[in-house]
């Protein structure tokens, strides 16, 4: 059975933000439950970066 890619799009994945550990959450348990999870976003920093089971990655746009 084929995996289901999924993308959350945030601002930020910095400690101490709600909205980041919601976007945490529910990529952590989709991901576990068996989807290709990543977080794209403008700025993070380490607190979230050691999850093994979803990636997260700079959104580059273009003005």
């Amino acid at each position: 059975m084929r995996k289901i890619n999924l993308a959350f799009i945030t601002d930020r994945m910095i400690k101490g933000h709600g909205v980041d550990l919601v976007v945490d959450r529910l990529a952590d348990g989709l991901a576990k439950s068996g989807y290709n999870c990543k977080v794209y976003c403008n700025y993070f920093d380490e607190t979230f970066t050691n999850r093994k089971s979803y990636e997260i990655e700079k959104f580059h746009y273009f003005k």
